[in-house]
């Protein structure tokens, strides 16, 4: 077995890769639009299964599509140490959420490869499917279900804006794979992640080590009102389900002003018919709620919930949430928090514990082994945006504390 102490990834060949499968998937203007299930997905997927096959990695394609893709150790008896985030985007995404850490992973192998570096443990990098959400809410899923927390037959049912099921197009795309892959066989799972925020870059530390998630609680409220013509009906006689989903945007956003360190809005609607001439019938949005602190959060929430039923009496509609989701973290390994921190003080390279504001696979996979979430700085904290952008060498000391750190997991 070959040690190093200071082992370094090919930024550079990094680079390359990440801006090769950039063009999968192009978006309006410099970013990426590559929804989950869609033709763009599978070929970034089929793409990245080919670069793990050149570097002999073991495929595996579970039945939510998740991607596996194993390098032995000396000793295969062992738990594997695993290293994943996502491939899919936003309708409007960029070139590093998720990617990067996926990529990351892969560097890592091609560099233990290049230099014949053997580790005890195996390690094994994966990209969840389905894990921004934007198509199929809610976000995570792929990893959600990998550990029990969806169960296989609502996430195969669940319906996209199209009324397209999941399963329908994960066969589609011919990634609903038949392999048996266990929670039991992993040691630890390590993610790397753009920050998605401006806190590293402010401070100016290269790494941030996630010790807890931000509480999120989501819903998909419906309005149901009555169609009739916009010109002729009297204003007391109009059930206007565009007018509910209104209020209900305006008391969201007027609640999160008075919350400090609140996040929360309305990121999405759908009204119908929606055409000149006629007053909606229906309407939809979609709300996301977030807090540091579990009981401001769940307490926010709430008087959300509460709020249909004026809307209801006032403008004589019905209402329903026809979908909830929450997640946090606390369950953030400590042993991996403090390995992180140390390869970060070992390698002279600035860092900062923190709280991740954004949900993360890492969160789901704190319920069957040791997790850990680390951030890299991006521009001006923007993501979830066509213009995100990473520079490579303020990425470059995080991938080399991930590596660093997982090769020393692996020889544990």
């Amino acid at each position: 077995m070959l040690i190093q102490n200071s082992l370094k990834i090919n930024i550079d060949r990094l680079w390359k890769d990440i801006y090769d499968t950039a063009q999968i998937g192009k978006g309006k203007s410099n970013g990426i639009s590559r929804l989950t299930l869609s033709e763009s997905d599978k070929e970034v997927r089929s793409e990245f299964i080919s670069l793990c096959r050149k570097e002999n990695l073991k495929i595996r394609i579970d039945k939510f599509g998740n991607i596996f893709a194993k390098r032995d150790g000396l000793d295969d008896s062992k738990k594997t140490v695993l290293i994943g985030s996502h491939l899919d985007t936003h309708m409007a995404g960029g070139k590093f959420d998720g990617i990067l850490g996926v990529l990351s992973g892969l560097e890592i192998i091609k560099c233990l490869n290049q230099y014949d570096i053997k580790t005890s443990r195996p390690i094994e990098i994966v990209s969840w499917t389905n894990e921004e959400g934007a198509r199929y809410p809610p976000p995570m899923m792929g990893s959600g279900a990998f550990v029990g927390i969806h169960e296989k037959d609502w996430i195969y049912n669940q319906l996209d804006n199209n009324n397209l099921k999941f399963i329908d197009e994960l066969k589609k795309i011919g990634f609903c794979g038949s392999d048996k892959v266990s929670t039991d066989e992993f040691d630890s799972y390590f993610e790397l992640h753009i920050e998605q925020g401006s806190i590293l870059e402010d401070s100016r530390k290269s790494v941030g080590v996630v010790t807890k998630g931000y509480f999120a609680e989501g819903r998909r409220v419906s309005f149901f009102g009555e169609t009739s013509h916009s010109g002729t009906t009297p204003m007391e006689k109009r059930k206007n389900a565009l007018v509910g989903a209104a209020m209900f945007i305006n008391f969201v956003e007027n609640i999160a002003n008075n919350y400090d360190q609140l996040r929360a809005g309305i990121t999405k609607i759908d009204v119908w018919p929606n055409t000149f001439g006629i007053v909606p019938d229906f309407a939809e949005v979609v709300i996301d709620v977030r807090h540091e602190k579990s009981d401001v959060a769940t307490e926010v929430i709430g008087k959300i919930d509460n709020y249909l039923n004026i809307i209801e009496n006032e403008k004589n509609l019905k209402t329903k949430i026809a979908q909830k989701w929450s997640f946090n973290c606390d369950k953030f390994s400590k042993d991996l928090i403090k390995l992180i921190s140390n390869k970060c003080e070992e390698l002279n390279i600035k860092y900062t514990t923190m709280l991740s504001q954004a949900g993360h696979d890492a969160y789901n996979m704190t319920n069957i082994c040791d997790s850990v979430l680390i951030f890299c700085p991006c521009k001006d904290g923007l993501s979830h945006n066509e213009n995100e952008h990473v520079d490579r060498h303020v990425a470059n000391p995080s991938i080399n504390v991930l590596f660093n750190s997982v090769v020393e997991r692996a020889n544990s």
